[in-house]
């Protein structure tokens, strides 16, 4: 379960609350702790990748995740937040698994279950599983955690009810029992619990009924508190940069889940939709494929684009799409579920592909860009009506020959005015610089562009 505490005042764009997951403490008691948070259920693969998208969380606080029921939440995704500078605390459960795991990289471990595994006192992860009913049963605990049994007998033997011995022999009989099978009862009807004094197991059972020790609870609580206590807004803390694996890439392309209408869907899921329900198709996924085939020769030949460049298609891109005014853009990036970093990213990898479009035309000098474009037209069924209406276009030219002396009376006209004319006539907007625009355009002049 997870959750934020909230700022006073709604966040920038990638900036939010606190965030966190947990079902070892009742949710009620919980929000008394930290009433201002978010709280989600028991954390899967996935499940920090996308918290972070959907919330933009800057302390992320892990609690309980799954173990056997689903695959566990990936260390990948906790190095991942702790790379983008977010706060992240793990306590009671799979939380201290993966902060005595973590810690080294910048993951705060929290309460005892945590300092039992740091300090390498616990190793297996059955210490801390334990079977729990479906989320329609708010996921009430069916069984008792290992931590949980090993404190309480601890407890029992520091008042006197147990010897040593007594205690070791239950903490083996209950270590020995399958995790989802890990009840009291359970434990007092092993066999080993059956051979003791029946006096000392029955004041055992009144002891659990009354002092049992819920350690789990305590460190959940713990979490909340730590969390309830930091500074209201605190410096990023840059984390070691995680390899992006083809494993961890599948992850957060195909499986991290987005908001979309008040329901979480997956990236993948809205790929699929697209592929199974988009009449054209076929053609944005040739176009994507080549897109993505571009970078794979940008970084065989080691072409990485300069920061300039790089602003400069953002510029172009807001430009051609009305999204000049910064609000606006940031509307835009939340509409397409995109953060400030992945914006960039995109913008990179068109800021490649344009460097290698302006090497192509150079290597040959425009030699075939002709041929390019208009086999572009012949596959998209556009050829036809584009050489028709230059063919049209060529007829009133030749109409207007014997008024005219030469073409180069068109230069003398200055090609902003040609260009405001030609805007206000046609459906025609470069989104570039026009020089910029020309040389793209297979125009070798700003001269030859006037003459056209």
């Amino acid at each position: 379960m997870t959750a934020t505490r909230r700022p006073a005042r709604r966040p920038t764009l990638g900036k939010a609350a606190h965030e966190m997951r947990c079902f070892s403490l009742q949710l009620a008691e919980a929000r008394a702790v930290l009433p201002d948070a978010i709280y989600l259920p028991p954390a899967t693969q996935g499940d920090v990748l996308s918290a972070i998208g959907i919330y933009s969380p800057e302390v992320i606080g892990l609690i309980d995740g799954e173990l056997g029921q689903s695959l566990s939440v990936w260390h990948k995704e906790i190095l991942f937040a702790l790379e983008r500078g977010l706060r992240v605390f793990g306590a009671s459960s799979m939380g201290a698994l993966r902060a005595a795991e973590l810690a080294p990289f910048g993951m705060v471990g929290v309460g005892d279950v945590y300092h039992l595994y740091a300090t390498g006192a616990l190793e297996d992860d059955d210490e801390v599983a334990l079977a729990y009913a479906p989320a329609d049963q708010d996921y009430a605990q069916l069984s008792e955690p290992m931590v949980n049994i090993r404190a309480t007998l601890c407890a029992a033997q520091d008042v006197g009810l147990l010897s040593a011995d007594e205690a070791a022999r239950l903490i083996s009989v209950a270590k020995g029992l399958y995790f989802p099978q890990r009840t009291w009862p359970a434990v007092f009807q092993a066999k080993g619990a059956a051979e003791m004094d029946e006096r000392t197991i029955q004041r055992l059972r009144r002891f659990v009924a009354t002092r049992r020790v819920d350690l789990k609870r305590q460190d959940a609580r713990r979490l909340l508190e730590v969390i309830r206590e930091l500074p209201e807004s605190s410096t990023p803390l840059p984390g070691t940069a995680v390899v992006r694996s083809v494993g961890f890439l599948s992850l957060n392309e195909n499986d991290r889940r987005v908001r979309r209408s008040d329901t979480d869907v997956r990236l993948g899921a809205i790929a699929d939709y697209a592929a199974l329900h988009l009449a054209d198709f076929d053609e944005l996924n040739f176009a994507a494929l080549n897109g993505a085939l571009v970078l794979v020769l940008a970084e065989m030949l080691d072409v990485v684009p300069s920061d300039a460049e790089v602003e400069s298609e953002i510029m172009r891109f807001r430009a051609g799409r009305g999204l000049s005014d910064d609000a606006v853009l940031v509307d835009w990036l939340r509409r397409n579920d995109l953060d400030e970093s992945a914006f960039r990213s995109l913008m990179t990898e068109l800021a490649v592909c344009r460097r290698l479009q302006r090497w192509l035309l150079v290597r040959d000098r425009g030699a075939e860009r002709t041929r390019w474009v208009l086999d572009e037209l012949r596959l998209r069924g556009r050829y036809q009506a584009v050489a028709d209406a230059s063919a049209n276009q060529e007829r009133i030219l030749r109409a207007w020959e014997p008024a005219m002396d030469t073409a180069g009376d068109a230069i003398n006209v200055e090609l902003s005015r040609l260009v405001d004319s030609h805007r206000a006539a046609t459906n025609w907007s470069p989104q570039a610089p026009l020089a910029e625009w020309a040389q793209e355009a297979g125009f070798a002049t700003p001269e030859d562009l006037m003459v056209a």
